[in-house]
């Protein structure tokens, strides 16, 4: 039973403020509130009323209270304040809504604001059903090794900026990425689609293609660990669902995709350094710079920034860059050529994919020159070649000089005999 424990008096003919049903009432609204539900609170006829007015209605009454409680203090306030029970309404009771009502017209008026109210944050809230965020990611500093490049259109087409399409089979995607936030955004409400139909279910197919590098430039990338391409990847979205010709629409659901991984590369190049008879040279000096026309860096026709590097000859030859970064076209220099020997005018470009090394030799006439491992440089006072045109060139001029010799000696040997009597 009710009972006014300050004046000591029954609540014979009930109670119009019971302080113990309204601390139930706050906790059980704050359960509800907490699964998830939003709590609009309407006041019926509260007006100005307050606890003390209650109060001294019990005190001049004969034998009986209208107030439930055990002290002086209130759940719901100050006894004399006439905003308390509106407050309490709204902030202990409702989610921070409240709506006065005294009529039917104001009852009415109440509901048509609440569901305005409820449209506007299905609404809101619909903007983020069906969009995926996927951020680059943050751990085993990957974010420094890993970098967004561009999505891929339905083309396909690698695109430098965002994807805007439409909900429609094969339409494009709607796709964003927020550079400040490092995270792509996906908008399949937005984004075309495709179908697959078995055993009259149908099912909607949504891909979004996009390019990713490994930044092994960095002097922090390392070769062996394996790097996740983005961090967390999820997916909020609604259940629809029709049973009984009756709609039901989930509260919002999350959908964690799998996380792809990659490994990233560095090469060696390792070649001879020889002359034109076959022997090995040391000392010279090379340069292996990066090309500033490279259009593999990025997959998308720009460039990027890597460190040279040089190396030199040792006592058999060898040369060895080591710690190239894979994904990138190199030029090799000759920098320095020993004494005694002539420069090298073929043009050495060196492209690295995944782990492959591959070396493409020009001469000074463009014309192609396979590449067997050595880097060769003619003697400064060589002689030709046997068969070539300079030994053609020497055997004519000696053939020029043996027959001048013979013509002299001919024209003398007629002089002597023009100067003897004959007989």
């Amino acid at each position: 039973r009710f009972y006014d424990h300050v004046l000591n008096k029954k609540c014979l003919y009930g109670t119009s403020y019971s302080n113990e049903a309204a601390i139930r009432a706050r906790n059980k609204a704050a359960a509800i509130k907490k699964s998830g539900t939003t709590i609009f609170s309407i006041g019926v006829d509260v007006a100005g009323q307050t606890i003390q007015k209650y109060i001294t209605q019990s005190e001049n009454a004969d034998g009986f209270s209208v107030v439930d409680r055990t002290g002086t203090t209130y759940e719901i306030g100050d006894a004399s304040s006439t905003q308390a029970y509106k407050n309490w309404l709204r902030d202990k009771i409702g989610s921070g809504y409240y709506y006065d009502s005294t009529d039917s017209a104001g009852l009415s008026s109440a509901f048509k604001q609440i569901f305005v109210e409820i449209k506007q944050k299905v609404e809101a809230g619909s903007v983020a059903d069906w969009v995926a965020n996927d951020p680059m990611p943050t751990i085993n500093n990957s974010a420094e090794t890993v970098e967004f490049i561009g999505f891929y259109s339905k083309k396909p087409e690698l695109v430098s900026g965002n994807l805007t399409g439409s909900y429609a089979e094969d339409g494009e995607n709607t796709a964003s990425y927020v550079g400040d936030k490092a995270a792509i955004s996906w908008d399949l409400k937005k984004s075309g689609y495709e179908t697959s139909t078995s055993g009259g279910t149908t099912t909607y197919i949504y891909r979004l293609v996009y390019r990713v590098r490994l930044k092994n430039e960095n002097g922090s990338f390392g070769e062996g660990p394996v790097y996740p391409t983005n961090d967390t990847t999820t997916l909020q979205y609604r259940a629809i669902e029709i049973v009984n010709d009756k709609q039901t629409v989930s509260d919002p659901k999350t959908v964690e995709f799998p996380i792809p991984k990659v490994h990233g590369y560095l090469s060696e190049l390792r070649f001879t350094k020889v002359d034109t008879r076959g022997g090995t040279v040391p000392g010279a000096e090379f340069l292996l710079s990066h090309a500033s026309t490279c259009g593999i860096c990025r997959g998308d026709g720009t460039s990027v920034t890597v460190a040279d590097q040089t190396q030199t000859s040792d006592k058999d030859g060898s040369v060895s860059f080591t710690k190239i970064p894979s994904g990138h076209t190199y030029t090799l220099t000759e920098t320095k050529v020993p004494d005694g020997y002539l420069p090298n005018y073929n043009t050495y470009t060196v492209t690295v994919a995944y782990d492959q090394i591959t070396v493409t030799v020009k001469d000074a006439g463009g014309n192609s020159v396979t590449w067997d491992g050595t880097f060769p440089n003619g003697h400064g006072f060589e002689l030709p070649q046997t068969g070539g045109t300079g030994r053609m060139l020497y055997a004519a001029g000696g053939l020029l000089l043996t027959a001048a010799g013979a013509l002299l000696l001919y024209h003398q040997a007629r002089r002597r005999r023009g100067d003897t009597p004959s007989s």
